[in-house]
């Protein structure tokens, strides 16, 4: 009940960039640039061929790996009430041992300047599959004067009012997750 399965033609495949547009073309789910809901659900919970994915897995995915998507709209009691729907993406198997590396460098300008650069690795080599992720971020440091200009009659006073500064910040974070498959369903 609510299980909606769609397999992913390989054209469909090559003509998207990430895995978000990849799953925004599916009827139900929409993607808002940032990220996909369940239409009329809300944000999902995300399986990778049944199970929950490690951190940073479902990133290092590829619109080519995608085998089919299922989207359950009305979880079974097993979850807990919060989950809203699951998006559980399927893999095309490989049956040969692999390398999957991506990097990635985002660059926000706001009102404050941050910048992001991610590397990912994925291997599997025989029954061990490995993952590997570096992320570092930093926060550029910045200063605003807020300048004021005020009249006395006919003379102009000009002052600064106030200063602030904000600091830099590093971020380095790592995830290693190593699993090993016991058989073709762990």
């Amino acid at each position: 009940r609510g299980k909606e399965h769609f397999d992913i033609p390989e054209a469909v495949t090559q003509s998207q960039y990430d895995l978000n547009s990849l799953l925004g073309e599916i009827p139900g789910l929409s993607y808002n640039g940032n990220s996909v809901e369940i239409v009329g659900k809300g944000s999902p919970v995300y399986l990778i061929n049944g199970f929950k994915p490690r951190p940073g897995e479902l990133s290092t995915i590829q619109p080519e790996d995608v085998d089919k998507v299922v989207v359950d709209k009305w979880p079974s009691a097993k979850y807990n009430k919060s989950v809203k729907g699951i998006i559980n993406i399927i893999t095309k198997e490989r049956k040969h041992d692999y390398l999957n590396g991506y990097i990635t460098d985002e660059l926000n300008v706001c009102k404050y300047a941050n910048n992001s650069a991610t590397v990912s690795l994925n291997n599997k080599l025989g029954r061990w599959v490995n993952f590997f992720q570096y992320r570092h971020k930093y926060n550029h440091t910045s200063a605003e004067l807020l300048y004021n200009t005020t009249m006395h009659g006919e003379q102009e006073s000009n002052r600064i009012n106030d200063t602030y500064q904000k600091n830099a910040g590093n971020t380095h974070s790592v995830w290693i997750s190593p699993k090993y498959e016991i058989d073709e369903n762990s």
